[in-house]
């Protein structure tokens, strides 16, 4: 850095990837301690609103800017890979559920009300189901979590892309609210028969029986680092110069149908001389070493044409 005044960085947003802002916040704090940076771990949408609004210098999003499209001209540099499972808590239940996308979005939408649906039954026969209500878990708050999760549905199943569509927010017809991924995976943890979404790293912590869900190629598949590497790598074949990447659906036998990236939304154009260098350098150091500590908090590194792409266009911001 050309400047090592002391410098104050203001961030939040999403809590998709907070376990790994907040270690990588103090890691680079560590090597660089005339620079300090907050986060905020209020949700993607009202992180970019407040962004926009100047009150955080940057903000953490799992929503692509093509979708809140913020007031502040910016740009969106993926960071790690991640992926949304679908999480149940079924006292005395093998953990070995599978769902297909038409499953899932009957559950969510409240069509499949029981446990013991012949639905579910049918495509899990070695299982035994409890004569139970299922009690739908999702988000209260602007969620890239469930952006991701609505995307995906409504790619890959057009009754749920006509009902219920895709969004940070959307119109739930069942179920019980919770805020944040934490908020979500803390409920889910807590109530029996019930069933909903979180981020892995979340579902993991908590011990969440997670799904295995029927992939483009017509498998199964658990959500894994190499499940969800497999999907990010179906997708480097064409990187747009604005990184507003999908990673739901992709092809591939191995691909989670579930992943995602978070990105981090910066300004293109920074006044003070000194947060513009000290975001910089964070980028730097954010796109290099520290991919080196996202594995161990259970995210996916980002590839390395990807990284590439993304340092020259940080070297290029003003």
């Amino acid at each position: 850095m050309s400047r090592a005044r002391e410098t104050a960085l203001r961030a939040g947003g999403a809590t998709f990837p907070f376990p790994i802002y907040e270690r990588w916040f103090t890691s680079f704090h560590d090597a660089n301690p005339a620079i300090t940076v907050t986060y905020d771990p209020l949700g993607s949408s009202a992180g970019v609103a407040r962004f926009s609004a100047g009150l955080f210098d940057f903000a953490g999003s799992d929503v692509p800017l093509s979708f809140l499209k913020p007031k502040r001209e910016s740009i969106a540099f993926p960071m790690v890979i991640g992926g949304v499972v679908l999480a149940y808590h079924l006292p005395k239940f093998p953990a070995d559920l599978h769902l297909t996308p038409e499953l899932a979005a009957r559950i969510l939408e409240g069509k499949i009300a029981r446990w013991n649906d012949p639905a579910l039954r049918a495509l899990n026969p070695a299982s035994t189901f409890p004569d139970q209500p299922i009690q739908v878990i999702h988000r209260s708050d602007g969620s890239g979590t469930t952006f991701a999760l609505t995307h995906y549905l409504s790619e890959a199943v057009q009754e749920w892309k006509d009902s219920i569509g895709e969004g940070d927010r959307v119109q739930w017809p069942v179920g019980q609210g919770a805020a944040g991924n934490d908020g979500a995976s803390a409920l889910l943890a807590s109530t029996p028969y019930s069933f909903g979404y979180t981020e892995f790293i979340y579902a993991f912590r908590r011990q969440l029986n997670i799904a295995s869900i029927r992939n483009v190629a017509g498998r199964f598949v658990q959500p894994d680092l190499a499940t969800i590497a497999a999907a990010a790598n179906a997708r480097m074949d064409s990187i747009p110069p604005d990184f507003d990447l999908s990673l739901t659906n992709p092809p591939g036998r191995d691909s989670y149908p579930i992943s995602t990236v978070t990105w981090l939304v910066v300004p293109l154009h920074e006044a003070d001389v000194y947060k513009r260098d000290a975001l910089k350098h964070f980028l730097e150091w954010a796109l290099g070493p520290a991919q080196r500590q996202v594995m161990s908090l259970g995210y996916v590194p980002l590839p390395k044409r990807l990284l590439e792409q993304e340092l020259r266009a940080v070297a290029a911001l003003n």
